[in-house]
């Protein structure tokens, strides 16, 4: 993910251009995993990294972060397309029917994701994931199931003269 993400970065920043960053955090996750088992919750993964990855372009970067987090590295993508990427993988994510191991019906999942972009959100890369997680930990905080934006770099004051 770290790899990913400087690549990304110095890409953007050599060639003037923005780059976004998506977290992903499955609501619940752990409670999931003690209710249903670990292997269930390996299956819930793949789908959503599938759902990810379908709503992903081919330049798109996912990547897991940390135990069930997930981000994709959206070159060329500012803010706002990276807010509306974010919330077409929500929606998805919710709308998926997870065949249960046991063959007894489907299991449903929901997602908060956190959107931040480079140069809008965050001055280098080590913002830029910051702004994302704690943008998706406002999600989290706000209900859960939710998409929230990083907020803007404060304005920079002129030099004294």
């Amino acid at each position: 993910f770290q790899e990913v993400v400087s690549a990304e970065f110095e890409r953007a920043r050599r060639y003037d251009q923005p780059v976004g960053l998506l977290m992903l955090d499955i609501d619940d996750f752990k409670r999931f995993n003690d209710i249903h088992g670990h292997q269930q919750g390996d299956v819930v993964l793949r789908e959503v990294a599938h759902v990810l990855r379908a709503n992903s372009r081919e330049i798109d970067e996912p990547a897991r972060y940390g135990g069930e987090e997930l981000a994709v590295a959206l070159p060329q993508t500012d803010l706002e397309g990276t807010y509306n990427l974010a919330e077409r993988v929500r929606v998805a994510v919710a709308a998926l029917e997870i065949p249960r191991l046991d063959g007894e019906g489907v299991l449903r999942v929901t997602a908060s994701l956190g959107a931040a972009a480079f140069p809008e959100t965050a001055e280098d890369k080590n913002g830029l994931i910051a702004a994302a997680d704690a943008a998706l930990y406002r999600a989290k905080r706000a209900g859960k199931n939710r998409t929230e934006r990083a907020g803007p770099l404060p304005a920079r004051s002129a030099p004294a003269k």
